[in-house]
């Protein structure tokens, strides 16, 4: 929270015609851990907020916070992330514009357990507290309205030991000001 907050001062500080838009988004995401953990694929859903600066009439710059679960089967992780993209978009007729992102995401463990038979366990001293990611998206825009496709995988190992990633794929539909 505490990055959106100086995020959000920065870009109401721009002066002149870059001016912020805010907004948010509400996203169905499939995620899973890959590498040496064997996972099925988790289905959630997250709330994102929306941070965006133009820089020209097709780029812009955006903080996209946003928390949800993540992980796989037996493993159940709450990340709260933060996205920084850049998008580009191209007008597809009179009121719609595609769009293209791309970009790297800090995200932080808020939570980590795993299920079995025995049942719930924190495995959170097991994971490392931070993950790096990258994140590309594709969407459509109608005036404030956007829809947007995400796919997000982590660089970083999260395991202390091993190789374990997070992967996710996303479909974000939102609205910004």
């Amino acid at each position: 929270m505490r990055w959106f907050l100086v995020i959000a001062s920065l870009c109401a500080a721009v002066p002149g015609r870059a001016q912020p838009r805010y907004g948010g988004a509400l996203g169905g995401r499939a995620s899973n851990l890959v590498g040496d953990v064997a996972s099925d694929t988790t289905l959630s859903v997250a709330l994102e907020g929306i941070i965006e600066l133009p820089l020209t009439e097709s780029w812009s710059v955006a903080a996209q916070p946003n928390i949800g679960s993540t992980g796989s089967g037996e493993y159940d992780l709450l990340y709260a992330a933060l996205p920084i993209v850049a998008r580009v978009r191209y007008p597809i007729g009179p009121v719609w514009r595609a769009s293209l992102s791309f970009g790297l995401s800090a995200n932080v463990l808020v939570k980590a357990e795993r299920t079995d038979d025995d049942g719930r366990e924190n495995i959170r001293d097991q994971l490392r507290w931070w993950d790096l990611g990258f994140v590309v998206g594709a969407g459509v825009e109608r005036g404030k309205l956007f829809a947007e496709l995400r796919y997000a995988r982590g660089l970083v190992t999260i395991a202390d030991e091993g190789d374990v990633f997070t992967t996710e794929v996303g479909l974000w539909i939102g609205l910004v000001q």
